[in-house]
């Protein structure tokens, strides 16, 4: 049942990708609603970029759903796909070795605003936008950090949010524009820097694989036993 389900967030992750594909010459706006649907756009833009990846976030959890964007975002970098990622420093919560890792696959991460308990403004001028570019085409943004709480995998709570996925030249390029001015900061923004021994690169490797894989086993299971109940309902 395992693989099946793996296999079945794969097919569609694959649907996604024929129809971003079949968008490419027409302007595209989708509210996002539900989780499901959220993880699976994320998987295919991801899967489907050729030249560059911008993406940006508040919170990103050491669960299996930050890892398994980490993942994403290293095979990308990977296959040869300009990546690059801003954290915010109060926000992050993902540990030193899975970003170092990251890095170490060709991801790009800079730290916005690290935070110095001592000064004032570098704890409360925090970076919340959420947002993700692929080849200058499509822009995911909304309220969704990356965590299993915003993709209803958390046991204890979860969160209701939304976002838009579009594709439209203006706000597409207006988007793009505000990364990039941000990205180019040097004061605001500071590359993650370090080194990995080999035995903390095998770890960081294998949780990016248990995390991708626990991912794509729970979300259609979720997705099926929330629709049981809204017809029981």
């Amino acid at each position: 049942m395992f693989r099946f389900f793996s296999l079945s967030l794969t097919f569609m992750a694959w649907c996604l990708s024929t129809t971003l594909s079949a968008q490419t010459n027409h302007e595209l706006f989708r509210i996002v609603n539900d989780e499901y649907s959220a993880w699976i756009i994320r998987s295919g833009l991801l899967k489907t970029a050729q030249k560059e990846i911008l993406f940006s976030t508040f919170i990103i959890k050491n669960d299996e759903i930050g890892n398994a964007k980490l993942k994403l975002l290293s095979d990308a970098a990977r296959r040869g796909v300009k990546v690059r990622v801003i954290l915010d420093d109060l926000g992050n919560k993902m540990p030193r070795d899975l970003l170092l890792y990251a890095a170490s696959q060709g991801v790009e991460i800079k730290i916005f605003n690290k935070k110095n308990w001592l000064k004032l403004s570098t704890v409360i001028r925090r970076m919340h936008g959420k947002m993700l570019i692929t080849d200058s085409t499509f822009l995911l943004v909304g309220g969704r950090n990356v965590d299993n709480e915003y993709f209803h995998l958390d046991s204890v709570s979860n969160f209701l949010d939304r976002e838009v996925l579009i594709r439209g030249e203006r706000a597409v390029g207006n988007a793009h524009q505000h990364f990039m001015a941000l990205w180019q900061h040097e004061e605001l923004c500071v590359p993650l820097v370090g080194t990995l021994t080999e035995d903390k690169r095998q770890r960081a490797k294998e949780t990016f694989e248990k995390a991708a894989l626990r991912v794509a086993a729970d979300l259609p299971m979720l997705r099926a036993l929330r629709a049981r109940d809204t017809v029981r309902t």
